[in-house]
């Protein structure tokens, strides 16, 4: 198998398998999935292409944890993989079950208007669009260096949680883990360990 597109990791003592998917090789990576005996597969990738991925793989006999990421976060997966998703574990930004009464209006918000389940994407540009109206509202005048200095110091609740940015202008904020339960995405954790998380700064 073409070692640029399918690696074996090893990590502290358990063996992990990181799939790549890309569509006709879909059935070589399930093979191999199964006969690699993994603790667990994380396979990068969209919804359109995970969600067969992930059927393939429980066809197969594959019941290890699957875990993506915020490729997979949109109801589509679901419905794509059908009851294969239950326990599919995601890295992604947006927290259903989040406490903060602003991610709870966007979901209700966004769900009434467009009629299904909202998504990363939704979310991500929810938030864009809440960093750039508080930049606007704070910055000293309307040049762009001012705009750009106010965005560079914002520090904004959003529906993917608190968002700050640090000198090099990476973004600061915590991980959310969702799991796939009973049909829909739901909280799994949160990695908000700051030093763990610390984009680069030089």
């Amino acid at each position: 198998m073409d070692s640029k597109k399918s690696r074996r990791i090893r990590h502290r003592n358990h063996q992990w398998v990181w799939i790549l998917n890309k569509g006709s090789r879909i059935r070589l990576y399930r093979n191999q999935g199964k006969n690699d005996s993994p603790d667990a597969i994380y396979a990068s990738g969209y919804f359109f292409t995970a969600g067969p991925l992930v059927r393939q793989l429980r066809a197969a006999g594959v019941s290890v944890p699957i875990i993506g990421q915020e490729g997979y976060d949109s109801q589509k997966f679901i419905e794509i993989a059908g009851p294969n998703a239950e326990g599919v574990i995601i890295t992604t930004s947006l927290d259903r079950d989040s406490s903060m009464q602003i991610t709870q209006d966007f979901i209700k918000g966004f769900e009434e208007k467009a009629e299904y389940p909202t998504d990363i994407v939704a979310a991500s540009a929810h938030t864009a669009v809440l960093v750039l109206a508080d930049a606007l509202g704070r910055a000293s005048d309307d040049s762009a260096s001012a705009l750009r200095d106010s965005i560079a110091s914002a520090n904004v609740s959003a529906s993917t949680g608190q968002i700050s940015f640090n000198q090099l202008r990476e973004v600061q904020k915590d991980v959310q883990i969702q799991v796939v339960k009973d049909g829909m995405w739901r909280h799994y954790a949160v990695i908000s360990d700051p030093v763990l998380l610390a984009p680069p700064a030089e």
